[in-house]
């Protein structure tokens, strides 16, 4: 018997692969897509193997010539726009092709490995494209065999790698809490059924479903297998929703990675009426064994390149090595020159730091403060939305003030996870329900980020002006900055706007559309926006460090306050460096001030977020119809 398989450098394939050459009158063509997946092949007699292009029909179908049997195993759950891997090209238009080329071939069975829930009617756009290559191959004129499978573990496989990986840290988090049912299928046990399978061709036509022995929450399968590595997991949820707004963000802006769609997948249980194991005529290996097989592989460093789907997108990377230092850096000075002020303070008063902080904290009127601030933060959001909605009017195009408000204000909760995955969700968000392009409003976002900066200088200067006597030394620099500061943006605003180097091409990228749209006007219009929000926050400031038993004028705040929201757009934790700014600022009350920069800050970020709660059942009924 003469099969020709084709993703034969899969994990599956490579299974298939080995099991094959154990099996007496049985030739293999095994076809790959590109040299480097040819190497990863097993070398034996048996096998012979093809670079092929699966929409070059005509050199498949003189591969497959002489062939009994076409095993197609070619699909992605993944898509990879910059490379073509949609769902659309290897799912549906691969299958197509293959199914042409086997029948050119003259073949005359072929099997198929699909999914569990595979429909060409699902809303879900992986399980619909694997429905519509399934209905391409039943409507071939071979006999098919249609295997769905579940989660595929084994050496190998890219879900024995997302596993091994998640349970060998102490803390993971899982979505959803890992709490959906999966019946998990050795990979070996796939490829015995398929060889069972091409060798009874009349037998095995139809649809199949196909899972391991045991249903096992996700989680508890985390758990078992670090109790196979000796770690002590430790697990916690990711919400749905929030991975799916990530997800959406990164595909938004163009950036490769797991979709809604995808998650809707890993997530779903893995529950089907009949398993079909006895009909394939094979034993199931227990899981606890193939657990154990695809540990020692890992162990062995055997080769594998997957994508973890359990873990939260927009996870991995981060900032350079160099940025990670230098803000590791800036937040140990910071913690150090606080530890040393609060120690001194509490020494002078006799007491330990802990009593010295704990006696400041006690002396606050905390349902005053929080009153206040939570009045702030509805304020800083009704503004702070206009900012925004207008420069969209601006730069882009008119949108309801109203559709605004629930994006905005979700993005504060998301925020607290990411501040950059909360801005992107705005992008999301007006794509998906004002068809704006991402690129525009990332431009728009650009446009505000290098706005703020400015807006921040200018009032510094005001308060420079006003309160300069009882300002430290240091802020001598202020009137230096903001002369720079002002030629800077004079020759920014000219360039953008042509006047000057006008054949410069990098002014026409996308990203800077609004900065090219923008003139003095706007610049000035964001500035007189945005200036009640600090001229509130120069009131509610002084009142609030009164509170804590701090005495300041308005006008000595109106000279602080800038300075101090430069340094907490710092990203140390805690916002150490707005803390430690306070403590410069007001030196003789080091515990007070360093207890309010600490609730002041962290707790205006709370309070938005308890804003956006109140917006998140309509953003996400809007974002994703649930």
């Amino acid at each position: 018997m003469k099969i020709v398989i084709t993703g034969a450098n899969s994990a599956t394939g490579l299974a298939l692969l080995s099991h094959l050459v154990e099996r007496n009158n049985v030739e293999a063509v095994a076809c790959v897509r590109s040299e480097r997946a040819r190497q990863a092949l097993p070398s034996h007699p048996a096998i012979e193997s093809h670079i092929v292009d699966y929409n070059d029909v005509d050199k498949l179908a003189r591969v497959m010539e002489g062939a009994d049997c076409v095993i197609h195993l070619v699909g992605i759950l993944i898509e990879s726009r910059k490379g073509g891997g949609t769902y659309k090209s290897s799912n549906v238009e691969a299958t197509r092709d293959v199914v042409d080329s086997a029948e050119r071939a003259g073949v005359n069975q072929l099997i198929f490995v699909s999914a569990l829930g595979a429909d060409e009617r699902s809303s879900n756009k992986y399980l619909r494209s694997k429905g519509q290559a399934e209905k391409i191959v039943r409507s071939s004129k071979m006999r098919s065999t249609l295997i769905r499978t579940p989660l595929l573990l084994g050496p190998g496989t890219a879900g024995s790698e997302s596993i091994n990986q998640v349970a060998s840290q102490r803390q993971a988090r899982l979505l959803g809490g890992g709490r959906h049912h999966v019946r998990p299928l050795d990979v070996g046990d796939l490829s015995h059924a398929i060889l069972n399978a091409a060798s009874a061709a009349e037998k095995f036509d139809g649809v199949f479903d196909l899972v391991g022995p045991e249903a096992i929450e996700y989680r508890e399968l985390i758990r078992r297998v670090a109790r196979l590595q000796g770690n002590d997991v430790s697990i916690g949820s990711v919400p749905i929703w929030l991975a799916k707004l990530v997800a959406s963000t990164q595909a938004i802006v163009g950036r490769s990675g797991i979709s809604g769609d995808v998650i809707d997948v890993i997530t779903s249980s893995e529950d089907v009426e009949r398993n079909t194991d006895q009909f394939f005529e094979i034993e199931l290996t227990p899981l606890d064994v193939t657990l154990a097989n695809s540990a020692q592989a890992a162990n062995e460093d055997h080769p594998v390149a997957s994508q973890s789907p359990q873990e939260l997108p927009g996870k991995k990377g981060g900032p350079p090595l160099f940025a990670r230092l230098i803000i590791l850096g800036i937040t140990a000075l910071c913690f150090a020159y606080l530890v040393y002020r609060l120690n001194g303070a509490a020494t002078r008063e006799g007491l330990s730091l802990f009593d010295y902080m704990a006696s400041v904290f006690a002396n606050v009127d905390w349902l005053s403060w929080a009153l206040l601030m939570a009045g702030y933060s509805l304020l800083y959001f009704i503004i702070d939305t206009a900012v925004f909605w207008r420069a969209l009017h601006w730069f882009i195009k008119p949108i309801a003030y109203t559709d605004i408000l629930p994006i905005r204000a979700s993005a504060y909760i998301i925020s607290i996870v990411n501040e950059q995955v909360g801005k992107g969700a705005m992008g999301v968000y007006l794509n998906r329900r004002h068809d704006v392009p991402a690129w525009e409003v990332g431009s728009v976002i650009l446009f505000l980020i290098f706005c703020e900066v400015f807006y921040l200088l200018f009032w510094a200067t005001v308060g420079y002006a006003i309160a300069r006597d009882s300002l430290p030394p240091a802020f001598d620099l202020i009137p230096i900055l903001a002369l720079g500061g002002s030629a800077f943006l004079t020759l920014f605003v000219m360039y953008f706007n042509g006047v000057i180097l006008p054949k410069s091409e990098l002014k026409d990228r996308a990203l800077f559309h609004a900065f090219r749209r923008a003139g003095p006007q706007h610049y000035l219009m964001f500035l007189l926006m945005r200036s009640p929000a600090i001229l509130a926050a120069v009131f509610v400031y002084t009142t609030a460090i009164g509170m804590f038993g701090v005495e300041t004028t308005y006008l000595t705040m109106l000279g602080f306050l800038p300075v101090i929201f430069f340094s907490a757009a710092i990203p140390t934790p805690m916002r150490a460096a707005a803390i430690a700014g306070w403590v410069l600022l007001f030196p003789a009350y080091e515990g007070q001030v360093a207890a309010f920069g600490f609730v002041q800050h962290n707790f205006f970020i709370l309070f938005n977020a308890v804003i956006g709660l109140l917006f998140l059942r309509r953003t996400q009924r809007e974002l994703f119809g649930t």
